[in-house]
């Protein structure tokens, strides 16, 4: 039985190198960004850490493949799959915050508007 080795599993992510450590700098960006916000200081550290989990996996990915190393390679697809547990954490906390969002300003836009009726009655009278 033929047996794929290390290099030709890993060829696809090793053409794709370059293009994760393009989206391991957009991640820092975004923590960055998010730090500037009230929600976003509370998990601005995860698409950091995202970040740092790309780029070392593209590295290790980097080493397996031109070495041949089955652990390396383990290594890296396992920093790739923490990667995508982070992502899903962080797209539900952001997900979350946005539901959060939309029912805080539904409920005030009732009561701004109850305000609003209450203000009006009494300048007409």
């Amino acid at each position: 039985m033929n047996e794929p080795t290390v290099k030709q599993t890993l060829e696809p992510l090793y053409n794709s190198r370059k293009w994760i450590n393009v989206v391991s700098i957009i991640l820092i960006l975004q923590g960055v960004f998010l730090i500037l916000n009230i929600w976003g200081v509370i998990v601005c550290w995860i698409p950091i850490w995202m970040a740092v989990l790309l780029r070392s996996s593209a590295n290790q990915l980097t080493t397996a493949y031109e070495s041949n190393d089955p652990a390396g390679m383990r290594t890296a697809l396992g920093k790739l799959g923490q990667c995508f547990r982070l992502f899903s954490i962080l797209f539900l906390v952001m997900i979350s915050v946005a539901v959060i969002g939309i029912v805080v300003l539904l409920i005030m836009t009732m009561f701004s508007d109850l305000f609003l009726m209450d203000f009006l009655r009494e300048i007409l009278q």
